[in-house]
């Protein structure tokens, strides 16, 4: 990750709505399904992996509304 503003594009211009169905089952699954996955408690580690963390979220709850509209 050497340029960071170009990690930073990728975040803010990801179209969430070309999320594959799996890749977002297997998030859920694997990461926000978890009880070990505490946004507060991330946060106490990394500031910086908070702000993914809470993107990663929203990007997924986004994604399951917009596939139920």
């Amino acid at each position: 990750m050497s340029d960071v503003n170009e990690f930073m594009d990728k975040l803010r211009y990801y179209d969430v709505s070309k999320t594959p169905e799996a890749l977002l089952n297997k998030v859920c699954k694997n990461y926000l399904a978890k009880k070990q996955f505490n946004i507060e408690e991330v946060g106490k580690k990394s500031l910086a992996a908070q702000g993914i963390a809470i993107w990663l979220k929203a990007c997924s709850n986004y994604a399951f509304v917009l596939r139920k509209v």
